[in-house]
């Protein structure tokens, strides 16, 4: 178990440490100058999307998960930020080019960097995935460096906009 714990982490870390640094700036400055941040993404890495939504609300910028009831409509001025995996889930293809008609920008952190859309996104941001049983199933390894890049990034911005993590605190618990 120790093990395969182990290769998951490496291949993840790996992986996340494999994005591109100029595509990784350009994607902090899109967040850092964008009025509203809507993510998408769909199964269980829509979920790491959500997780980024929520620090990206604790750090004081406004963000919203695409297919939530209480999401408004992305404008010019917001950036949509797509995670997948595959470029080729249908749904999220149609939340990408839907933003992309509303003029709103869209940026793509994926893994393949084939899809019809991703030509007319602002940025791509690769991760270079290496996914297996052996290493995990059903894209784990995309899913776990996807959750350690997008929190890397969150660790960026915390400096850029000079927020500390009692600030973050703060704006954590709502109703709880």
């Amino acid at each position: 178990m120790l093990e395969s714990v182990k290769r998951m982490a490496d291949a993840a870390a790996a992986c996340a440490a494999g994005a591109d640094a100029a595509a990784t700036a350009r994607l902090l400055q899109a967040i850092e100058k964008s009025r509203r941040v809507f993510l998408v993404g769909a199964g269980r890495t829509g979920l790491v999307a959500r997780s980024f939504a929520i620090r990206l609300r604790q750090l004081g910028r406004e963000a919203f998960v695409a297919g939530e009831a209480a999401t408004p409509a992305p404008e010019k001025g917001d950036l949509v930020v797509v995670c997948t995996a595959s470029s080729r889930t249908p749904t999220t293809l149609a939340i990408a080019r839907r933003a992309l008609s509303a003029g709103a920008p869209v940026a793509v952190v994926t893994s393949a960097k084939n899809g019809a859309v991703w030509a007319d996104a602002k940025l791509l941001v690769a991760l270079p995935a290496r996914d297996g049983a052996r290493l995990g199933p059903l894209g784990t390894i995309f899913e776990l460096a996807l959750q350690l890049y997008l929190d890397a990034l969150v660790v960026e911005l915390m400096e850029r906009l000079r927020v500390d993590e009692a600030s973050m605190r703060a704006r954590h618990a709502t109703l709880e």
